[in-house]
């Protein structure tokens, strides 16, 4: 990490370490969701410009983009991974006992039966 970046990253005190069977190699990405609340789960496809500033939005903190002098990068990363992935709004309440709901909706979605 660069030493100028260090204040930009929180500090987590609840932080675990990865277990040793994580997977090593990389698994293609077929779908990004950005969460949204809401009464009722659903999902929608979102725009290109609308995925790109979400993306963005909720990929790097600015100041460590801007500390270390990637910016620019950074966007043209996030633009060509929404020309890519679909990126979908998943709306979903926050109450727990909607959680069955929200993983048939979300398994659903993953093997094409909802659009």
């Amino acid at each position: 990490m660069w030493e100028r970046s260090r204040g930009c990253i929180p500090r987590r005190r609840n932080a675990r370490g990865v277990v040793d069977d994580f997977r090593q190699d990389p698994l293609p990405l077929g779908r990004l969701y950005v969460l949204a609340d809401g009464v009722a789960p659903e999902i929608e496809l979102l725009t290109p410009r609308e995925a790109f500033v979400k993306v963005v939005r909720h990929s790097y903190l600015d100041c460590l983009l801007q500390a270390t002098g990637t910016t620019a990068s950074h966007f043209r990363q996030c633009g060509a991974l929404v020309t890519r992935v679909p990126v979908r709004r998943l709306t979903r309440p926050r109450v727990l006992h909607e959680l069955p709901a929200l993983a048939h909706l979300i398994e659903n979605d993953v093997v094409g039966l909802d659009s």
